[in-house]
């Protein structure tokens, strides 16, 4: 079915991809490697809503894989959705995964806490995504002299 599904998407008929793939997991809800390619399908073709209710019923049926709540959560990191992500992973800690989970979700509580405070002092959008995309951005200088601490694993504190 997994094929059939491909050839529909190849052939840009994604309404009858989906009815593939939904059929497919009618069959096998449990298989994690029909839900992964249906949601990249969903994201290939740019349909973000369609692969965020992909998404969402995969961990909702299938909660205590890891795997498809990383690839929920980095394609909202993706899409730039750092509040999105956020809420994904307080979902995903109400099953108590594992601790490289709950690294994860310390190291996005952390980015979207800084993120959020760089918007509220008027910086960019753009200076938010530098620090978003860097773990060693260890304090950020905002007007006039005020000094906010962001993110480990700097050990010395240098201005930007």
């Amino acid at each position: 079915m997994m094929q059939y599904a491909q050839w529909e998407e190849s052939q840009k008929d994604y309404r009858r991809a989906r009815s593939v793939w939904e059929r497919a997991l009618d069959v096998s809800y449990a298989s994690v490697t029909l839900w992964l390619k249906y949601a990249e399908m969903e994201m290939r073709a740019r349909f973000i809503n369609h692969a965020r209710n992909v998404w969402d019923r995969a961990v909702t049926l299938l909660p205590r894989i890891d795997q498809l709540w990383y690839k929920y959560i980095h394609m909202e990191e993706m899409l730039n959705n750092v509040p999105g992500a956020r809420q994904i992973f307080e979902r995903w800690m109400q099953w108590e995964p594992d601790h490289h989970g709950w690294a994860a979700y310390i190291k996005v509580s952390s980015i979207s806490k800084s993120f959020w405070l760089i918007m509220d002092l008027g910086y960019s959008h753009s200076s938010a995504a530098v620090l978003h995309t860097s773990p060693y951005v260890c304090t950020v200088t905002t007007p006039p002299v005020l000094h906010v601490a962001a993110l480990s694993p700097c050990h010395n504190s240098v201005a930007h």
